[in-house]
């Protein structure tokens, strides 16, 4: 996940472990990851002007290349 301080210009990047059971779960800790690293952790909906991820790519090129413990897609 990457963020951008639109305040400072400042960009931060961080990854977290995929969580192929519920996507969510991965989703929402590298958020709070990337809040904490900007020092914003327990901002307001309304500080965060937008929100972008790539969990789903992740976990189906999981799938895709059959890493164990991944269901292979056809």
């Amino acid at each position: 996940m990457a963020a951008i301080d639109t305040r400072s210009n400042r960009v931060v990047t961080t990854k977290t472990p995929s969580t192929p059971a519920d996507p969510a779960v991965g989703f929402l800790t590298a958020v709070e990851k990337i809040l904490g690293i900007l020092g914003i952790l327990g901002a307001a909906a309304g500080d965060i002007a937008s929100i972008l991820h790539g969990q789903h790519a992740t976990v189906g090129g999981d799938r895709a290349v059959g890493r164990p413990g991944r269901r292979r897609v056809p």
